[in-house]
């Protein structure tokens, strides 16, 4: 699937070329979530600066 993304960061913008997220909560015999989320990866790849 296509997207177009723009990622302002420190006064400049960038397109997202690539993009992946990681949460991580807690489960419980059930499977049923039982923390709030505890850690996340967020990975970001960016071309040029569009500014």
């Amino acid at each position: 699937m296509a997207f177009k993304a723009r990622l302002n960061f420190s006064g400049k913008e960038y397109q997202v070329l690539q993009y992946a997220y990681v949460f991580n909560r807690d489960v419980d015999l059930f499977g049923s979530f039982c923390s709030t989320i505890h850690s996340a990866n967020i990975t970001i790849r960016s071309g040029e600066n569009l500014d």
